[in-house]
Formats: structure tokens, C-alpha cells, sequence
């Protein structure tokens, strides 16, 4: 603070203690506003009796608690609700079916295939979760019959292969697919 503010902010310290002589009780008063480290300012402020704050403030606190609940508890439902209706939309985009055939091809069914089938955004994607095994189509159809290809292709590249040589997800997908499926001779 240089000299010259130093001996201005006296004088107003002086100026503010000979007005609150001269004024009733609490009516206003000057408060210092800091705009930068050299300066300062004087503002007018009405004051609020002490009395005032002591009978008010538990009001004004739950008050101030409760709309603040409110909003957040709104906030969270709205977050919610958004959840919600993502995840319907996933799953009105999605459905199950299973593979009953594979025919004409050289494969016998020993048990239908669950397939679940959903549209990412982009495509349809048909998956066999048992066996980790999934493909992507245009349509709907297209990735069935895509992932039916998969399927059969693995299963009887897998089978044709000593087992010794498959690595551990490898031999886990011919091993669920052999209990689906069975070389027909």
C-alpha cells in the first residue's frame, strides 16, 4: 500500500466511524470493496439488525436446504429417467432367436442356438455368447446369417484341428460348440 492510500484509507476509516456516530442504529454502512492491492474503494451497504439474523437464519437455512433437495432430488430422477429410456431403446433394438438349422450343410443340430441380435447404431450384430462368437450384418437377417456362417466355419476348422494346438479360447468355442453341434460322416 503506498503513502498515499494508506492516509486515504485512514481518513475513511475516520470519516466512517464520525458517520455511524451521526446516523441511527444500522441503517447502512461503508464497507472497503479491494479492486486491486494498491486501491481501495468505499461502497454503501444497508445493514441488517444482528437481531434479524439470529431470529431468521434457521428459516432461511432449511429454506435454503430444502430447494436445494429439491433440485437435486429432480436432478437425479431426470438422470434416471434418461437411463431408463436408453435402455428400453436398447433393448426395443434388440431381440433373441435361435438357430434351428443348418441345413443343407453337413452338420447335425444336436440343440437349438441361442442368438441374441441387436442394432448398435450402424449395423446388426447376431451373437452366440457361449462360444464368444459374434458377426455383423446390414440387416437384421444378414447378421444371422452371417453369424451362422461363423459358426459352422469355426466349428468345423476347430474340429478338423488337433486340440493340442488350440489355444485356451479357441478349445473353450469348439468345446460349447460340440455340445451344439456334430459332424454328420
Amino acid at each position: 500500500m503506498t503513502t498515499k492510500s494508506a492516509s486515504q484509507y485512514s481518513n475513511r476509516l475516520s470519516n466512517v466511524a464520525d458517520s455511524r456516530s451521526e446516523r441511527s442504529h444500522g441503517t447502512s454502512s461503508l464497507i472497503p470493496n479491494f479492486k486491486s492491492s494498491d486501491a481501495c474503494q468505499w461502497r454503501m451497504v444497508e445493514s441488517v439488525e444482528p437481531t434479524e439474523i439470529v431470529d431468521n437464519w434457521e428459516h432461511r437455512l432449511r429454506a435454503a436446504m430444502t430447494k436445494l433437495s429439491s433440485s437435486l432430488d429432480e436432478s437425479m430422477k431426470q438422470s434416471r429417467l434418461t437411463i431408463l429410456e436408453n435402455r428400453v431403446t436398447q433393448l426395443e433394438d434388440s431381440s433373441s432367436t435361435i438357430i434351428a438349422s443348418f441345413a443343407p450343410e453337413r452338420v447335425k443340430l444336436l440343440k437349438a442356438i441361442p442368438v441374441s441380435i441387436r442394432y448398435t447404431g450402424d449395423d446388426f450384430v447376431a451373437t452366440f455368447f457361449d462360444a464368444t462368437l459374434s458377426a455383423s450384418g446390414d440387416t437384421h437377417e444378414e447378421a444371422f446369417e452371417n453369424l451362422k456362417d461363423i459358426i459352422l466355419s469355426i466349428f468345423q476348422m476347430f474340429s478338423e484341428m488337433h486340440s493340442d494346438t488350440l489355444g485356451p479360447l479357441p478349445r473353450r468355442q469348439l468345446a460349447v460348440l460340440s455340445d451344439f453341434l456334430q459332424l454328420d460322416d
